[in-house]
C-alpha cells in the first residue's frame, strides 16, 4: 500500500501540495483529475521519491520515501510512465532500454532477458524489440516507456498523462495496456490524466483543486455532480453528459453512463418504458 499522510510541498513561498492524505491499494485503478497547476504531478513525484517530504509521509509498503538507503527499494517498487516518452529512453534500441531497468538492479543475464521478454510481450510491443526507439510512432514509444518500467517488476505504476501526446487510437492501446496490468498482473495504476473519458474507467477518482483533494469516489459517483467537476474546472465525459442533458429535459433518467453500452441501455430502457 501507498500511504500518503499530510502531505505538504512548498515551491518559491507558493504552496503545491496542501495537506495530501491518501491510501492507494494493491491491485486498483485510482484515476487523478485536476485542473493545470493543481499539484498531480508534484504529487506523483513523490509517490515513488522523486520528490522527498519536507512536510508530512510517504510510504510504500511501509518504506518512508524519507529512507535514503531505501530509495532504490522504493523505486523499484512504483515506477512513473512521464508524458513524453523519450525523455525516459536509456538505449537506442527497444530491447537494451527495456533491459536497461533490470541490468542496474544487478541481476544476472538469464533473468533480465526473461523480465525482458515479459515486459515486451506484456505490453504488446515484442515484434518491435530490435527497431529503434527513434523510428517508432508515439504510441509505440510510449509502450516501450511502460516495457522499461514492467521489467523492474513494479507493484505500482503511475501514468502522469501518459496520453496527452497520443493520437486516439494510440491513447486506446496504452490505456488498454495499463487496465490490462492491473487486471491481470495485480499491479496498482494511478492514471493522472485531463481526459474524463479515461478517468471513467477507473475504480476510483481523486479530483485536486489547488494543492488539495476535494473529492475521493467511484467515477458513477463523481460524475453524476456536473456542479462539483466544473467547480473543479473539470468537464463531464460525453456519455455523462448526455445522460445530465436528457436529465435536465424532463427525461426520468436514474443513473448516469459511463460508457457508450451504458448510454444506449439507458436510452433504449426509456423507450421502453423502463425508468430503472
Amino acid at each position: 500500500m501507498i500511504e500518503v499522510k499530510g502531505l505538504y510541498s512548498r515551491i518559491g513561498g507558493r504552496t503545491i501540495l496542501n495537506d495530501i492524505n491518501m491510501r492507494i491499494e494493491r491491485g486498483t485503478f485510482t484515476a487523478i483529475l485536476g485542473r493545470n497547476g493543481s499539484g498531480k504531478s508534484t504529487l506523483a513525484k513523490h509517490l515513488n521519491g522523486l520528490m522527498i517530504p519536507k512536510e508530512g509521509s510517504v510510504t510504500v509498503d511501509g518504506i518512508p520515501t524519507s529512507d535514503e538507503e531505501r530509495i532504490f527499494d522504493i523505486r523499484e517498487k512504483v515506477g512513473i510512465v512521464f508524458q513524453n516518452p523519450e525523455s525516459q529512453a536509456a538505449a537506442a534500441i527497444v530491447e537494451d532500454d527495456t533491459a536497461f531497468g533490470p541490468e542496474n538492479l544487478g541481476l544476472d543475464a538469464e533473468e533480465i532477458a526473461q523480465r525482458t521478454e515479459f515486459a515486451l510481450k506484456e505490453t504488446g510491443i515484442y515484434h518491435l524489440r530490435r527497431r529503434p526507439i527513434n523510428e517508432l510512432s508515439g504510441g509505440q514509444k510510449q509502450l516501450a516507456a511502460i516495457a522499461g518500467i514492467l521489467a523492474m517488476k513494479p507493484r505500482y505504476i503511475v501514468f502522469d498523462e501518459s496520453t496527452s501526446m497520443l493520437d486516439p487510437i494510440s491513447r486506446k492501446k496504452v490505456i488498454s495496456c495499463a487496465r490490462r496490468l492491473k487486471s491481470e498482473l495485480n499491479m496498482s495504476v494511478i492514471w493522472i490524466t485531463h481526459y474524463m473519458e479515461e478517468a471513467a474507467l477507473s475504480d476510483r477518482i481523486m479530483i485536486m483543486d489547488g494543492g488539495r483533494i476535494t473529492a475521493d469516489a467511484p467515477p458513477a459517483e463523481i460524475f453524476s455532480d456536473p456542479e462539483m467537476t466544473e467547480e473543479s474546472g473539470l468537464c463531464l465525459p460525453p456519455c455523462a453528459k448526455l445522460c445530465q442533458m436528457l436529465k435536465k429535459s424532463g427525461l426520468p433518467i436514474q443513473r448516469t453512463a459511463l460508457d457508450a453500452d451504458g448510454c444506449a441501455d439507458i436510452i433504449y430502457k426509456l423507450m421502453k418504458g423502463d425508468t430503472k
